[in-house]
């Protein structure tokens, strides 16, 4: 299923501090798990999440550092921060909110 631009653009960063909630990643473990947890739905690929990432280290909700991997090359390791959990809850909360309501109006009903 495709999804629009506009349903995505708003969800992006609150999906990514999710999976760093979990642990510090990189890029392409943050977007191998958000592809997995929706059965391949979303369909992000690797680039496409960089300036998310640097986004949300801008806003000090992530910190990254470099990591040197075994092959001599270096990745950046993204962690949330204290800012970063506060702001997952807020907007954790927001959507709920907000999905509670548009399905509401939209007639939907969840079990």
């Amino acid at each position: 299923m495709k999804f629009r631009k506009e349903l995505l653009g708003g969800t992006t960063g609150t999906l990514i501090l999710s999976i760093l909630s979990r642990s510090p990643a990189h890029g392409y473990e943050i977007v191998r798990a958000i592809n997995e947890e929706s059965s391949g739905l979303l369909e992000w690929k690797e680039a496409t999440i960089y300036p998310a990432l640097h986004r949300l280290e801008k806003s000090g909700y992530l910190k990254g550092h470099w990591q040197e991997i075994p092959n001599g090359r270096k990745r950046r390791v993204y962690s949330l921060t204290s800012s970063g959990k506060k702001a997952l809850n807020d907007q954790s909360r927001e959507w709920e909110q907000y999905s509670s309501i548009v399905n509401r109006v939209l007639g939907v009903n969840h079990v």
